[in-house]
């Protein structure tokens, strides 16, 4: 089963961090994951690169908060 314009490849991007997410907890742990990256909205844009007050990206779906799951991802 298909819709659209299978053909046509696309960058996935931003759709790919929740599921780094999900196998980065799913390989490790939720406490494990959240030692490098925070949990909490940085309010401010999804490629601004911004730590918090622990020196971690705010959260996993921020690119640095990407970059860092991706690093812990075998």
């Amino acid at each position: 089963y298909s819709v659209g314009d299978t053909k046509i490849p696309f960058c996935l991007q931003s759709c790919i961090k929740p599921l780094e997410y999900a196998i980065a907890i799913n390989e490790f742990s939720t406490d494990y994951v959240h030692q490098y990256v925070g949990k909490e909205p940085s309010g401010l844009r999804f490629n601004k690169v911004f730590l918090n007050e622990e020196d971690k990206p705010h959260n996993p779906m921020v690119n640095a908060g990407a970059i860092v799951v991706t690093s812990l991802i075998k």
